[in-house]
């Protein structure tokens, strides 16, 4: 409760309608089938009145009595009115949460929308706003974490003159979200992980530029050497007093990360910098956890 629940309390404090459960076990017990989590914590305990439903193809058994309300995307065995024949008084609990949230939202009352899977320009579609586009500005300065500093910031403008921001993560642009993997899922990158629910921005300001502007103004001089990552060679970059290492790790619905390593190009280019005798900074845009053994 201290640790993990306070965000899903404050969710149900606040009026959320609807919760979904993952497809991950927890205690050994897969998410969408777990008493302890959906019915003893969340909807006793915290006191959801809503509905939850299951992750896309998360449902791994009828789990009315468990708490599970809406098995999702509805084509599995376990959701089948044959399935749920004998247990009327657990159907209808569900069925009066789910259309509880619905009134209470007016939902009935609203545009209903694209109907699956036809709802590629409403995916397309730009509902942005200015002051949603402040809130992820917020969110996101907030989100940077000094793990540690050796003295190295803040650059000292009269020590440091030119600095090199070297590594994909640098430069990256955000993938269209038409672009697709294997089994249909949109490719990720450093800005959003891939999957359903990932984001594609027409406007992203890479790492380096805002950097750069940010030097301009310290009096500090930025490049970005234009080489594909197997070219680096930062020894050469000898009239560089400082070096600014970015770079990554990926990470994409349905698959699991094969390790806690960042990507392939992370550590020759973490040891040149160190190599040079330059101070080195290094900045994660991460998914999850990672190894830096540097």
């Amino acid at each position: 409760w201290e640790l993990y629940y306070p965000p899903f309390e404050a969710a149900v404090d606040e009026g959320a309608g609807a919760f979904m459960c993952s497809y991950n076990k927890v205690n050994g017990t897969s998410a969408c089938s777990n008493y302890d989590l959906l019915m003893r914590d969340l909807k006793l305990r915290m006191g959801f009145r809503g509905f939850v439903m299951s992750d896309w193809f998360a449902t791994h058994s009828t789990a009315l009595a468990q708490g599970l309300d809406v098995e999702m995307p509805g084509s599995s065995q376990f959701y089948t009115p044959e399935a749920l024949v004998g247990s009327p008084d657990l159907v209808r609990e569900s069925a009066k949460r789910v259309l509880a949230t619905m009134y209470r939202f007016r939902l009935e009352e609203r545009y209903q929308g694209c109907v699956p899977p036809n709802c590629r320009d409403a995916m397309l579609n730009n509902v942005k706003t200015s002051e949603n586009l402040e809130l992820a500005r917020k969110v996101a300065t907030s989100a940077v974490t000094l793990l540690k500093n050796s003295g190295i910031l803040p650059l000292d403008n009269t020590k440091v003159k030119k600095i090199a921001v070297v590594g994909s993560a640098a430069t990256a642009q955000s993938t269209d979200w038409s672009v697709l993997k294997g089994g249909g899922f949109q490719v990720g990158d450093v800005y959003s992980g891939g999957g359903s629910g990932h984001q594609s921005s027409t406007n992203v300001e890479t790492a380096f530029h805002r950097i750069a502007r940010r030097a301009e103004q310290a009096g500090i001089t930025a490049i970005n050497p234009s080489l594909e990552a197997s070219q680096w060679k930062l020894s050469t970059l000898s009239d560089v007093d400082a070096f600014i290492v970015m770079t990554s790790a990926a990470a994409m619905e349905e698959y699991d990360r094969g390790d806690l390593k960042l990507d392939a190009e992370a550590a020759p280019l973490i040891g040149q910098a160190i190599s040079t005798g330059k101070p080195v900074i290094v900045c994660l845009m991460l998914p999850g956890a990672v190894v830096m053994p540097w």
